[in-house]
């Protein structure tokens, strides 16, 4: 594999997922992606403002981005209890409950 089928890999990655970044006062605070498939990917809030609401507007706009009345899918460590009960309240449902090889349980939201 040459280092350029690797950069054709995750320029096609880049180009098929829409990132949301959260900003407070200029600085980034949060961030959230959706894949074309309807995945939600690389969340994150920075601890500051975790609590804040900043996560819900990250999920919302992910949620609206997708295409209507398609379910919305992410992955969530195993174990990180505070990230599935925080989807869980944003109306995802653990549809494996084991983990993955990555050790990730797999959440669902439906439409």
């Amino acid at each position: 594999m040459s280092d350029l089928d690797v950069e054709a890999r995750w320029r096609e990655r880049l180009e098929a997922v829409v990132t949301y970044v959260a900003c407070l006062d200029g600085t980034d605070v949060g961030t959230a992606g959706v894949s074309a498939d309807h995945e939600l990917l690389g969340m994150w809030v920075a601890p500051a403002v975790r609590g804040t609401g900043v996560a819900d507007r990250l999920v919302d706009a992910v949620a609206r981005h997708a295409t209507a009345g398609a379910p919305l899918h992410l992955r969530v460590m195993a174990g990180n209890d505070v990230g599935v009960r925080f989807y869980t309240r944003c109306g995802f449902v653990v549809t494996h409950p084991e983990p993955d090889v990555e050790g990730c349980l797999s959440m669902t939201r439906p439409r």
